[in-house]
């Protein structure tokens, strides 16, 4: 039973103004030893008795209130409230901190006075409510019930404190899911409908509540299926929740690829192995681990080139034998060094990225599962979400730099529904042939134009061939009306990047995609002429095959031949002595050859990126590879001898 810590204290004295401090505490110990003497009180009377202390309780809290607000309004006095707000900020372990019963009287009496809470002198007590740990009490439905009338009422009453109370809502979404965070979420969906600035503050909060990416993944995962659940209230944040998590999923993703590049294959494996999660059906497809499918290769390039009676056996090494020796000297020196405490940091930290990112991707493909139904798309949501979501794939992951993982969010969405594929590859080409868009976003947009038509399962052959047929279409008509250009001293080859970039896009397409693209009416003829296309670009003045990525380039000279279209060795045994030679000459002469060598290089670097490689996360892997095309080696295919 609550009493009051005073000598003569009374009940009705309550309902007057109370003009000294006074301390309120729900200690009992005086009536407990009392009600100890008799043992003979049956169980009736004592429930009857705990029902009437809590009533007296209420009643005692609720005057205590009225008549606190009342002080302050008549005679300026804020000591009782104050008061007030010491006791509420007290530890739940101190023995006069306030019981649950007691904060639900006072907060439905504030409720009932909102109107007289617009002073300054009861900011620190609306703090102290703010401030108070109520998600440990989530179990207590009408504590937690009146703790969210407040709020409401507060909002409604007193609009100015709408940031202070949304702070403290979104503040609590990186402990609990949605689910466990349902009175909240009602809460703030209440507070948004009647709050005029709710669109115009709301965003910022949420934005500068957003776990950092060094959070646990707890942390993380929780938040973002709260900022998630808020779309269900209020769409209108749909364009601001969805940026926010690409955004933070690119700075993870940029990280990871950063960790990645300081560390071997063998403990990259393991490293991801342990990244994954746990809670995946064990019945997954694992497709991927049985080892019939390998990627697409990434070897040195003379490990793909035949060996040439016009080329020495140490001109065929080249500078890759040299390379690997300094690569093992390097890999020595690490451990020489006494560096292995940092190496075991980065083996940890990319274990770390990549289970945060592999999580949180998981929750993204569920949470968006339905939207791409059809009914998902003809009830409109779906369609609201896939603009939203392909917008911003356009601002921020298509013009970020190698990126690894995050646009499999994309990846996944389009073929969910043929309607989607198309729109997707339409806003990609509209991006690749727009002359106002910046070179490199040109060169990005072809990149995921190949990347995603030669790894894509559920693109159709009519959509493989409209897309193919477009580009190959731009590439004639570009070689007729600037072939005249090329060895007239007009400039580097640099200014043709964008047909290096589209053709070397076929080729990569081409080695994905050649069994499908013979004619159906004809096995012995391909479809669109590709042939004629392929043997006419290949000895154009352009020379493709020596400016294109070196093993797209090698791969596709390997199938060529096999399938009978061209022979490509001749003009690539023919390229490589020009660059072996002017690597010599760079070497011998001045400064500047090199830098335009160097620049040269980098030229050739530029197309080397292929957005939808295999993907470096285990459980999402299993979610997209029945919609993924593993590389098969043409050695290893049936039409092989």
């Amino acid at each position: 039973m609550a009493s009051i810590q005073t000598s003569t204290a009374s009940v009705s004295q309550l309902a007057a103004p109370v003009a000294t401090r006074v301390m309120i505490t729900d200690n009992t110990s005086q009536r407990k030893r009392h009600l100890t003497q008799r043992p003979s009180v049956s169980v009736t009377r004592k429930l009857s008795h705990k029902r009437s202390k809590i009533n007296f309780s209420s009643q005692l809290y609720s005057r205590l209130v009225k008549s606190a607000l009342d002080l302050l309004e008549k005679k300026r006095d804020s000591s009782a409230l104050d008061s007030l707000t010491s006791q509420i900020l007290l530890p739940g372990t101190s023995p006069d901190s306030l019981t649950t019963e007691s904060l639900t009287t006072i907060l439905s009496v504030l409720s009932q006075h909102v109107s007289r809470l617009d002073n300054r002198a009861v900011t620190p007590l609306i703090r102290a409510l703010l401030k108070y740990d109520f998600l440990s009490h989530l179990s207590d439905t009408q504590f937690i019930k009146s703790y969210s009338t407040f709020l409401t009422v507060l909002v409604s009453g007193i609009p100015k404190w709408f940031s202070d109370v949304s702070k403290n809502l979104v503040a609590t979404f990186i402990v609990k899911s949605e689910i466990e965070l349902q009175p909240i979420h009602k809460t703030l969906k209440y507070i948004i409908q009647i709050s005029p600035a709710s669109f115009s503050t709301l965003p910022l909060i949420i934005r500068r509540n957003f776990p950092n990416k060094n959070a646990p993944k707890e942390e993380l995962v929780h938040y973002i299926e709260n900022i998630l659940h808020i779309l269900t209230y209020c769409n209108d944040l749909r364009y601001t929740v969805w940026s926010l998590i690409v955004e933070n999923l690119i700075k993870l993703d940029v990280e990871l690829q950063n960790e990645i590049d300081d560390v071997d294959d063998e403990d990259l494996n393991a490293a991801l192995e342990n990244g994954s999660g746990d809670d995946m059906d064990p019945e997954s497809n694992n497709d991927d681990d049985e080892g019939n499918e390998t990627n697409f290769p990434e070897l040195a390039n003379e490990q793909l080139l035949p060996k040439s009676p016009n080329l020495s056996d140490k001109e065929d090494a080249g500078y890759d034998a040299d390379y690997n020796e300094d690569e093992e000297d390097e890999s020595e020196l690490l451990h020489e060094d006494g560096d292995d405490v940092e190496y075991n940091m980065e083996i940890e930290g990319i274990t770390d990225l990549s289970s945060k990112l592999d999580a949180i991707m998981q929750l993204i493909f569920q949470s968006t599962e339905k939207s791409f139904t059809e009914d998902g798309l003809e009830e409109g949501y779906g369609i609201a979400l896939f603009n939203t979501l392909i917008s911003i794939f356009r601002t921020y992951i298509l013009p970020t730099h190698y990126t690894r993982c995050v646009q499999y969010l994309i990846f996944h969405m389009v073929q969910q529904q043929s309607d989607l594929t198309d729109s997707f590859l339409v806003m990609l080409l509209d991006v690749v042939f727009n002359s106002n868009e910046i070179a490199s976003n040109r060169i990005k947009a072809m990149q995921y134009v190949c990347s995603f038509m030669a790894r894509a399962k559920s693109l159709s052959r009519g959509q493989l061939l409209t897309v193919m047929k477009y580009l190959m279409s731009w590439c004639n008509e570009y070689v007729t009306e600037r072939e005249k250009e090329v060895g007239f001293g007009k400039g580097g080859m640099e200014r043709f990047s964008m047909l290096y970039c589209v053709l070397q896009g076929l080729m990569y397409i081409f080695c994905f995609r050649f069994r499908d693209l013979k004619r159906e009416d004809n096995d012995e003829e391909w479809e669109l002429r590709l042939d004629k296309f392929f043997n006419m670009m290949i000895m154009s003045k352009f020379n493709p095959l020596k400016f294109c990525n070196e093993t797209v380039v090698l791969i596709f000279a390997r199938i060529v031949q096999k399938v009978d279209m061209c022979y490509c060795f001749s003009i690539i045994e023919k390229n490589k002595r020009e660059r072996l030679n002017g690597i010599r000459d760079a070497t011998a002469n001045t400064e500047s050859s090199l830098n335009r060598f160097e620049r040269k290089q980098e030229f050739l670097d530029l197309e080397a990126y292929f957005p939808f490689d295999p993907l470096m996360l285990k459980d999402s892997k299993r979610i997209i590879h029945k919609n993924y095309i593993d590389w098969q080696d043409f050695d290893d295919s049936e039409d092989s001898e």
